[in-house]
């Protein structure tokens, strides 16, 4: 199995970035060999409307069968249903910790988006975003 980790750095020792749709950096770890491979996400990827569909396809295109973020919003959620990408949430953990946490059996499956649409708040409350 592939898996993708959100993460503030390009190592296994970084901690799990907790907005899928702003991570810098995606880290793979395939457990069949025990490899780690980093995919560097462009600003761009990160400031853009509709940066979850883009890196939902970023992954199925990289052969990803399951993520691992502190947290993933509605769109971006749905856009990695549609790639049957499973999703677990370990927030406050290193990557390497969680890709254990995850072989182990001890992640949950998340079952709904736990993180806000953050272009929705924009609009409604432009001034309370700082």
């Amino acid at each position: 199995m592939r898996v993708a980790i959100t993460a503030n750095t390009d190592s296994p020792d970084s901690p799990v970035d907790d907005r899928f749709a702003a991570a810098r950096y995606i880290l793979v770890f395939d457990t069949a060999d025990g490899k780690w491979e980093t995919v560097k996400l462009s600003l761009w990827s990160r400031q853009q409307k509709y940066s979850g569909k883009i890196r939902a396809s970023i992954l199925k295109e990289q052969g990803i069968d399951a993520l691992i973020s502190g947290g993933v919003d509605p769109k971006a959620f749905k856009e990695l249903g549609k790639r049957s990408i499973r999703i677990f949430q370990a927030p406050e953990s290193l990557a390497r910790e969680a890709v254990e946490m995850l072989v182990r059996g001890h992640l949950l499956t998340l079952q709904v988006p736990d993180a806000l649409d953050v272009a929705k708040l924009v609009k409604r409350h432009p001034a309370s975003i700082v």
